[in-house]
C-alpha cells in the first residue's frame, strides 16, 4: 500500500536510520543524498536523490545511473520499485524491500569529489565528531561550515581540535582554532574557552613546546576578541585574568590599570591586591622606568633597617654581612617587584647597591632574582661599582 503521508513524511522515515537491502547492502539516506555500503562498511556507491512528496517517488542519479523509484510501506518495511538507466549495465529494474539496519551508518566525506554540498550541517557535524583523524579535510569542513554549526556543535568540535593541538602542536590546527575564536558568533562560553586556551598555549610556550612565531600568530588573530573581553567576561573570567593576559602580550586598553595606579595599590591592606598589581608592573616591562624611585621605595620597606646598616657599611669601605635580614611583607610581592626593578635597567647607585644587598644576604630564590635584575643594567652597574669604596680598587 502507499505510504500515508498524513501520518509521517516519507523522507523523514527514510532519513531516520539506515536500511538493510539484503545481499550485503546497507543504505543510508540523507536529505539530498544516498550511500550504499557493504557488510564491512566499505562505501560501494553514492549519489543524489530528490524526493517528490506528492507521488512518493525518489529521483536517483550518480555518475553511472539515473532514474526514478516509487516508495511504498509494507508492514513496517519499505519497498523501492522502479526503473533505472545505467551507462554500463543498461536498464535496471528495481524491486527491493528494505528493513531497518541493525548497524548505525555515518555519511562519509569524499576526498575526491565535492559531495559535502549535499549534506546538512548536522550530517557534517556527525562526520567530524566520528572521524578518527584530524587532517586538512577535517579542518576544511570545520572552517567551511563553522558559522552554520550551533553553539554546542562548534564548541564540541573546538574541544576536539584543542585536544589534538596539545598532542601534536600542528600549526594548521592552531590556525583553525584561531579562526573559530576570532570569527564565531560572540557568546560568554566562547570567551571562557578562549581564555583557557590562551593560558594553556602561554604555558606551553614557556615550556618550549610552542614557538614564539606560533604564539604571536595566534594571539594576533584573536587580539580584537581579547580586547573586548571586559564587556564579555563571565563569572569564570575575572578582571585580573583579563589584565594579566593583555599585559603579558603587550596589548593596550583604556581599561588596563596605569603604572601609577599599580604603584598606589602596592600599599593596599589586601595582600592579594599587592601581589596582583606588583605582577602587573612586572608585565609592563620598561614602561615602569618612570616609576623606578617609587618601586625602590616600596622594596626598601621589606628590609628598611638592615639595608640602611648595609649601605652605611658599604660606603665606608666595609662589607657588612647580615646573614638573616629582617624581612616584612608578602614574599610573592617581593619577587615580582625585584623583577620589575630589573626591567627599569636602572643607572641609580642606590638601586645597584640594593641588588648587591639582596645577592649578598638572601635565600637562594631572592639571590637568583637579584642577579637576573643586575644583568639588565650591566653597563651602568660597572660604573657604580668602580666608584664605590669597597669595589673601586678592582678597577684601578
Amino acid at each position: 500500500m502507499t505510504f500515508d503521508i498524513c501520518t509521517e513524511n516519507i523522507l523523514d522515515l527514510l532519513t531516520s536510520h539506515a536500511w538493510d537491502a539484503g545481499r550485503g547492502r546497507q543504505i543510508l539516506f540523507l536529505k539530498n543524498r544516498y550511500y550504499v555500503f557493504d557488510n564491512d562498511m566499505q562505501l560501494l556507491d553514492g549519489g543524489i536523490i530528490r524526493y517528490n512528496e506528492i507521488l512518493d517517488k525518489i529521483f536517483i542519479q550518480n555518475e553511472d545511473i539515473k532514474g526514478e523509484v516509487f516508495v511504498t510501506l509494507e508492514d513496517g518495511k519499505v519497498r523501492l520499485k522502479g526503473l533505472l538507466t545505467s551507462k554500463l549495465a543498461g536498464k535496471i529494474k528495481v524491486n527491493t524491500l528494505l528493513i531497518k539496519s541493525l548497524q548505525e551508518l555515518k555519511a562519509p566525506y569524499s576526498r575526491v569529489a565535492d559531495v559535502e554540498k549535499h549534506l546538512t550541517t548536522t550530517d557534517i557535524y556527525k562526520m567530524l565528531m566520528s572521524s578518527t583523524e584530524i587532517d586538512n579535510i577535517f579542518i576544511y569542513n570545520f572552517e567551511k561550515n563553522l558559522h552554520f554549526f550551533s553553539t554546542k556543535q562548534s564548541l564540541q568540535l573546538y574541544i576536539r581540535l584543542s585536544q589534538f593541538y596539545f598532542q601534536s602542536y600542528d600549526i594548521r590546527v592552531l590556525q583553525s582554532i584561531g579562526f573559530y575564536f576570532s570569527s564565531y558568533a560572540l557568546h560568554a562560553k566562547l570567551y571562557e574557552e578562549m581564555f583557557m586556551f590562551v593560558i594553556s598555549i602561554q604555558l606551553s610556550y614557556e615550556k618550549g613546546e610552542v614557538s614564539k612565531a606560533s604564539l604571536d600568530s595566534f594571539v594576533n588573530r584573536v587580539k580584537n576578541r581579547l580586547l573586548d573581553a571586559y564587556a564579555w567576561r563571565s563569572t569564570a573570567i575575572s578582571t585580573n585574568m583579563i589584565n594579566e593576559i593583555l599585559l603579558y602580550f603587550k596589548f593596550d586598553s583604556p581599561y588596563l590599570p596605569t603604572p601609577q595606579e599599580c604603584v598606589d595599590q602596592l600599599y593596599s591592606r589586601d595582600v592579594k591586591t599587592q601581589r596582583e598589581y606588583a605582577y602587573y608592573l612586572y608585565l609592563m616591562g620598561d614602561k615602569v622606568k618612570a616609576f623606578e624611585i617609587e618601586i625602590l621605595k616600596r622594596l626598601l620597606d621589606f628590609y628598611h633597617a638592615d639595608f640602611l646598616r648595609f649601605r652605611k657599611a658599604f660606603y665606608r669601605g666595609a662589607l657588612l654581612e647580615i646573614k638573616h635580614p629582617a624581612r616584612t611583607g608578602d614574599l610573592t610581592t617581593l619577587y615580582a617587584l625585584i623583577k620589575t626593578l630589573g626591567n627599569c635597567k636602572s643607572s641609580s647607585k642606590d638601586v645597584h647597591l640594593f641588588f648587591i644587598f639582596l645577592v649578598a644576604n638572601q635565600e637562594e630564590r631572592i639571590e637568583i632574582l637579584a642577579k637576573e635584575a643586575m644583568q639588565k643594567c650591566t653597563n651602568s652597574l660597572k660604573t657604580t661599582l668602580s666608584q664605590l669604596p669597597i669595589t673601586k680598587h678592582i678597577y684601578e
